[in-house]
């Protein structure tokens, strides 16, 4: 029974860093390069903080299914059956999407804040947007918002989340070629 049950977290563990890596891998590479071809700012601003929340949710809920499968087949495994690639990828995976989050947040910080602006939620209701969309103030409240919507800095946030998934997908990529090779290795 332990058997099926190092096997299964291992096969969890491999498959969940695959959609990990090729998360961090598709954001990088054609998410957010195309977000940063929409036509206003205040359409990328909304797009980058509705696909932050996203890719934030989908990114550690992977990483902390990857991490406790392939700690779980470690600790489960009999002494002998003990891999090291299993508690490294467990480490790799958890400690370094953490430590790329961490130094994101820290670098957030520095620059004040994502785009030193207030969510936009908080944008629209300064603004007024939102509120009787047939008025023909309607136009008006647009501008108001895309004032306070400041292109550089938008375009600054998103290049910063561009290098941290870049770094992740190699972090993660590394990672989930060492669970496979592992898993060759050890023969499922």
């Amino acid at each position: 029974m332990a058997t099926r049950t190092i096997a299964g977290a291992k096969f969890v563990g491999t498959i969940s860093l695959g959609l990990l890596t090729g998360l961090a891998y598709t954001t990088t590479t054609l998410t957010l390069p195309t977000l940063l071809q929409l036509p206003s700012a205040t359409t990328a601003r909304t797009a980058y903080t509705r696909l932050r929340s996203l890719c934030s949710w989908h990114t550690q809920s992977l990483t902390a299914l990857t991490s406790v499968s392939f700690f779980l087949a470690y600790a489960l495994s009999p002494p002998t059956g003990r891999h090291p690639y299993l508690l490294w990828v467990s480490l790799l995976t958890g400690a370094g999407s953490s430590a790329i989050d961490y130094v994101f947040a820290r670098g957030e910080r520095q620059y004040g804040g994502e785009m030193g602006l207030g969510g936009v939620e908080g944008i629209a209701a300064r603004a007024g947007v939102g509120n009787d969309e047939d008025s023909e103030d309607y136009d008006r409240e647009e501008e108001a918002l895309e004032q306070e919507v400041n292109g550089e800095q938008v375009r600054g946030a998103v290049e910063r989340w561009r290098w941290a998934e870049g770094w992740r997908s190699g972090v993660v990529g590394t990672a989930f070629l060492m669970g496979i090779v592992g898993i060759w290795g050890d023969k499922f």
